[in-house]
């Protein structure tokens, strides 16, 4: 429950031609950095609008021509002003989470036919797996989420260790090739990757 709290303190929701999640990981004054999955946020051109809602509901303008790709992966940032307090994130490294540990994904999936709106989920997984191999696009944190999948919409959500603190940026899941081309459906493994 209090990684929950954290989580849910942290997590931003992004509105654009492209919707996702994001983390609050920095504040400067009143300029706020929000970290995210470069896919959310690459397709925005100069001047468009994107919308960023913070955990008290309020929607802020992105600062235009804020966007940042990271060293060439799937992570970006973005900044937005507001004077309000929000908690901001503490950062720890995703080497030191052995196999088995626990991880806890957070993020605003697109809404559905059940849920008609993006309601925030918290979902707790496990680690499968720290890549030491190149992976396209930064991916090498390997977890699971058990019976809850992640969604399309949380790309970009914070992936949080047991003290609560960021160890990734989820970017997707896992599809299984085979089984997604029989059934014209995407079917998924089960396994999720985030950028450390």
């Amino acid at each position: 429950a209090a990684i929950g709290r954290i989580a849910v303190a942290v997590s931003v929701r992004i509105e654009s031609a492209t919707l996702g999640s994001g983390v609050l990981v920095r504040r400067d004054s009143d300029r706020y950095t929000v970290l995210t999955a470069w896919h959310v946020v690459s397709d925005i051109v100069f001047g468009e609008e994107v919308a960023i809602y913070t955990p008290d509901g309020k929607e802020h303008q992105m600062e235009k021509g804020s966007i940042q790709q990271i060293d060439n992966v799937d992570m970006a940032v973005l900044v937005f002003s507001s004077s309000a307090d929000y908690k901001i994130v503490n950062i720890s490294d995703a080497k030191s989470l052995p196999v088995g540990s626990s991880v806890f994904v957070s993020g605003y999936p697109l809404p559905t036919s059940a849920v008609p709106f993006r309601d925030m989920r918290f979902l707790e997984g496990n680690v499968i797996n720290y890549s030491r191999n190149p992976i396209p696009k930064g991916y090498k944190l390997f977890y699971s989420t058990g019976l809850a999948p992640t969604l399309p919409g949380m790309s970009g959500g914070a992936v949080l260790n047991s003290q609560g603190q960021l160890v990734g940026i989820h970017g997707q899941s896992e599809t299984d090739a085979r089984m997604t081309q029989q059934l014209n459906v995407f079917v998924k493994t089960g396994t999720n990757q985030a950028v450390p």
